[in-house]
């Protein structure tokens, strides 16, 4: 038998695919033995004419969520644009009133600097070094107008000019003139301490030489108390003879007193004056230098640390003052010199004053490479030396 169906107007794809799903269901009942009858087709046709279901709408709270969702990502978009344009403007900016900065000071461009911007503390860094010909102030007022509302930090290292190096030399040579001339009276000290010290030879000397004068006047009272013994009994011009010895011997005695005390008293204050602070201090500067490695590292720490505890045992319960020299070779240039002999003479100052030193008594002078001591730029031009500060110098 043959199953038809008649569909007045166009059918669309997907009534089409239902319907003919619809006769192949049928036409497989028929297949296992189900009889098409009047009741079976009734139903195909009601099912035909039903139409589909309709399919549910999306709900409206996820379309909401989605909307959400997409905007918020547009915003964070948009928000990271915006910041990425307005930092770049800014370093724009900057680096514009740099150059036209620049353009306007031919040294810096011999001498340039680096701009280092930190977004997230809105600072710019302002770093390099500059003659001291250029005035700094003013080239960081006029980045600071071109990066406002940054903050400009001014990390710009100045140096001497011609001008000013001719300046050092001169007073690196008078420095060297007035080095000569400590050198000098510390030799004339050296020289009196020696005669001081032979001077309290000869008081020992003397002061043994009245000790024996004392033993041999007891001796002669000794002999004359025997001679009195003997002689008792004998007249009255005897007697005042004998008292007349007396006294001449008490006057001996209180005379070798006296200057026995004053001997005792010229070699105790010869004996201060040879072992007083300054001297003691003195000496341990003369012949004591703390020398370095590379930069500012010890070469031998334990020396080093023993001459630490030394110096500050000598400066402990005084007021002396003395001078941190700090020292390099000549393997870099006078800058670096200058700079690294600089951090040497800090690392002592920061060892005496952890020893309990007040730093007010520490002055802190670098002399670079100009007093070398060595032939071979890594021995022994590596140091730290000690000098005694003048009545009126004041800390720099």
């Amino acid at each position: 038998f043959i199953l038809a169906a008649e569909c007045i107007g166009p059918l669309r794809p997907a009534d089409n695919d239902r319907i003919n799903s619809l006769f192949f269901d049928t036409i497989e009942s028929m297949d296992r033995g189900l009889d098409c009858d009047a009741a079976m087709l009734a139903a195909l046709a009601a099912s035909i004419e039903a139409g589909p279901a309709a399919e549910p709408e999306p709900r409206r709270g996820a379309k909401v969520v989605l909307f959400v969702l997409a905007a918020l990502v547009a915003a964070g978009l948009a928000w990271l644009a915006s910041v990425y344009l307005t930092r770049t403007v800014l370093e724009r900016r900057a680096n514009d009133a740099l150059q036209e900065l620049a353009g306007k000071e031919p040294l810096l461009e011999s001498f340039p600097l680096r701009l280092d911007f930190d977004h997230r503390n809105r600072s710019v860094s302002v770093s390099g070094i500059e003659p001291s010909q250029v005035q700094t102030a003013p080239l960081v007022d006029a980045l600071a107008k071109a990066a406002a509302p940054y903050r400009v930090v001014g990390r710009i290292g100045v140096v001497p000019g011609t001008e000013q190096l001719a300046a050092l030399s001169a007073d690196i040579d008078a420095l060297r003139q007035s080095v000569t001339g400590l050198q000098a009276g510390i030799d004339e000290n050296r020289q009196a301490i020696a005669e001081l010290r032979q001077s309290l030879a000869d008081v020992q000397t003397s002061a043994g030489e009245t000790g024996k004068a004392v033993a041999g006047q007891r001796q002669a009272l000794a002999g004359l108390q025997a001679r009195i013994d003997q002689t008792r009994g004998l007249s009255e011009e005897a007697l005042q003879s004998l008292a007349g010895l007396r006294a001449g011997i008490d006057e001996t005695r209180a005379a070798i007193a006296g200057e026995t005390k004053s001997r005792n008293q010229q070699y105790d204050a010869l004996q201060s004056i040879a072992d007083s602070p300054a001297e003691r201090l003195n000496r341990f500067m003369a012949s004591t230098a703390i020398f370095f490695g590379n930069a500012d590292t010890f070469a031998d720490d334990k020396a080093a640390d023993q001459q630490f505890r030394d110096l500050a045992g000598l400066l402990a319960g005084n007021d002396l003052r003395i001078r941190v020299v700090g020292h390099a070779d000549d393997t870099g240039t006078d800058v670096a010199n200058r700079t690294v002999a600089r951090k040497r003479a800090d690392q002592v100052v920061r060892r005496l004053t952890a020893l309990g030193i007040e730093p007010s008594r520490l002055f802190v002078v670098s002399r670079s490479s100009s007093l070398p001591i060595s032939d071979v730029p890594s021995e022994g031009n590596r140091r730290v030396t000690f000098e005694t500060v003048f009545r009126a110098e004041r800390p720099q």
